[in-house]
């Protein structure tokens, strides 16, 4: 049988096709935020390998491509992974997975200056999303649709341009890693679907972050400081979070509307120290509190507590349900009145850490300073490294702030193998925030 030029030719074009990257595939977000299912980036513009049993893409090998879908199969392989670095550096702008991951591996997206959206379409999920995978990219958005079962330490931290991470109906994410959004430029936050952990530090110093939603189906934990010193100005915490820990929303100044759910039991220390700009809190009536949660609070926070049923609560900031709007931070009386404010100190000066005394064989220590002209309160920081740990993970450890206290001298537990580094700062409550002096000199303990 002869063959027609013409569609021999139809044939030689339409096979050709089938090799020629494409470079239209993209995220298909609708104006009304459903999802349109995309055609995959054609195979031959990704490097891959097998790493660890598992089929992984490991490179990118077309650099005119900037919007890629996620192929499931390469080569006739299932596609279980990417790799470590695998987009690092590179001018991609969109990405979309549309079918299961194992993992997406650590600084897989890292310094992609242009990356503008990520998203995880309906029915895809990803078990692991690595430490660091999209720090310090040009990030703008990401959009959950499928399941994201665990986002490692600081995946989106330092990532300056990002505004959205919006979990949508019908989506899940269950944990967010330490420092996840660390130092970011988000703005607003959906977590919804099995949220089970939220990690320490999570969206700390997120000075544009505006609102933080959370609705699990299941309970869920919120670490410490995870919005310490953010720039958050509407919380709403939905049914499965028993405590609020240390330290969670202090130094939000621009804090106006928290909602607190029913489940929750327990506020703990500083959680929402010198936040004096909450104008509506949603409490139960039974849920007790450290008595330094709301240490240095004063402005409009006190009439929302005042405005509240929890006895606790007033109880420990000294208010009455008639207490009035007032610049004073420390000078509110037993019987809820106000004694006259005492004045700022112009200057606050510095303290000494004197010594580390070894309590309990070692498993307690009592550190003591001295006072600090113009201080009322002392913040106590620390640093812990834990024996074996790598040089490059020593180097990003930073102090956490462990407590604000009142007196010179306080006693911590201390785990077995770790040198444990201290320093003290003083400080007087404002309206808004804290007056500080400089830090005291730093001391070291290490327990065998």
């Amino acid at each position: 049988m002869r063959i027609k030029p013409s569609l021999l030719a139809g044939f030689f074009l339409a096979a050709l096709a089938l090799f020629i990257p494409q470079n239209t595939a993209n995220a298909a977000i609708n104006p009304d935020g459903s999802y349109t299912v995309e055609t995959p980036t054609t195979e031959t513009c990704f490097k891959t390998d097998t790493i660890n049993g598992k089929y992984t893409i490991v490179g990118f090998q077309n650099e005119t491509v900037e919007s890629l879908v996620i192929p499931n199969y390469i080569q006739g392989h299932l596609v279980e992974a990417i790799g470590d670095g695998a987009f690092k550096n590179t001018g991609v702008k969109e990405v979309t997975i549309q079918n299961d991951l194992a993992s997406i591996g650590k600084e897989s997206f890292a310094n992609t200056a242009n990356f503008l959206t990520f998203t995880i379409a309906p029915g895809a999920t990803v078990e692991t999303m690595d430490e660091s995978a999209f720090s310090c990219s040009g990030i703008h958005q990401a959009f959950v649709y499928g399941s994201l079962k665990t986002m490692g330490d600081s995946a989106f931290s330092q990532t300056a341009t990002l505004t959205d991470f919006l979990v949508q109906p019908g989506g899940n994410i269950e944990h967010v890693g330490n420092k996840a959004f660390y130092d970011s430029g988000v703005h607003n936050v959906t977590l919804q679907g099995n949220v089970q952990s939220i990690g320490d530090y999570a969206f700390a110093n997120c000075g544009n972050i505006l609102n933080l939603t959370v609705s699990s189906q299941t309970p869920y934990t919120l670490g410490a400081y995870a919005l310490q010193n953010a720039g958050i100005q509407e919380v709403n915490l939905g049914a499965g979070l028993a405590t609020i820990e240390t330290g969670t929303f202090e130094g939000c100044a621009n804090l106006e509307n928290v909602s607190l759910p029913d489940s929750l039991t327990h506020i703990g220390s500083n959680a929402f120290a010198g936040d004096s700009n909450i104008k509506s809190l949603t409490v139960s009536d039974n849920v007790t509190a450290d008595t330094s949660a709301f240490s240095g609070v004063g402005g409009s926070t006190l009439q929302a507590i005042a405005a509240t049923n929890n006895a606790t609560i007033k109880q420990i900031t000294g208010v009455t349900d008639a207490t009035p709007a007032n610049n004073n931070t420390s000078g509110v009386t037993d019987s809820g009145s106000y004694a006259t404010p005492a004045p700022i100190p112009d200057k606050i000066g510095k303290c000494k850490l004197k010594k580390i005394k070894k309590l309990k064989k070692g498993k307690q220590i009592r550190l003591t300073w001295t006072k600090a002209s113009g201080a009322t309160l002392y913040e106590v920081y620390s640093r812990v490294i834990k024996k074996g740990m790598k040089k490059k993970k020593i180097k990003k450890l930073l102090f956490k702030k462990r407590m604000r206290i009142e007196d010179t001298s306080v006693v911590l537990k201390i785990k077995r193998k770790t040198k444990t580094t201290y320093f003290i700062r003083p400080c007087y409550p404002l309206n808004i925030g804290y007056k500080y002096g400089k830090a005291s000199n730093k001391r070291t303990y290490v327990r065998k």
